[in-house]
């Protein structure tokens, strides 16, 4: 039962390498590649013919290659959630950037809601959090995080104009 291995493929994956080992807001600086992976794919889903479908398609792929990931590293580990798994915060920042954009406003507003709420975890997101078991539980709530920031930020744009 290695819980501290990380001698895996999908532990470094689960972990984003060095980042799960960082002891201070491992969730928060697991955040930081979800924005960094989401503007080069918000960039070429603005030059294909159905860029909200790209979106899409591309949230889906980080969400489901990250349930495999975390699935794989919390079986070897035998331990649900650890906090060295970040993956999940990069799929979770994703979302909203891939449905909202890359100017700086949105990136910036979008880094803090979700922080809000993947920390905070109001209702949908505690709920995931706390009764979702395995992978889904471990992903789903930074999903939820996710949509709720894209929610959130989305209303505040005309708020701001921006």
């Amino acid at each position: 039962m290695p819980l501290l291995a990380f001698d895996k493929w999908y532990v470094h994956c689960a972990t984003l390498g060095f980042i799960g080992r960082i002891k201070f807001a491992p969730g928060t600086f697991g955040s930081i590649p979800g924005v960094l992976l989401a503007v080069p794919f918000y960039f070429l889903a603005s030059h294909v013919a159905l860029p909200l479908v790209f979106s899409i398609i591309s949230i889906l792929l980080v969400t489901v290659f990250a349930w495999y990931v975390i699935h794989l590293t919390e079986q070897y580990w035998q331990q649900h959630d650890r906090s060295e798994i970040v993956i999940d915060e990069l799929a979770g920042q994703f979302i909203p950037i891939m449905l909202l954009g890359i100017d700086p406003i949105t990136i910036v507003l979008s880094f803090i809601t979700f922080r809000f709420f993947d920390i905070l975890k109001p209702w949908p997101v505690g709920h995931i959090d706390s009764r979702w078991p395995g992978a889904a539980g471990t992903l789903f709530d930074d999903t939820a995080a996710g949509i709720l920031s894209a929610l959130t930020v989305f209303c505040l744009q005309p708020l701001l104009h921006f």
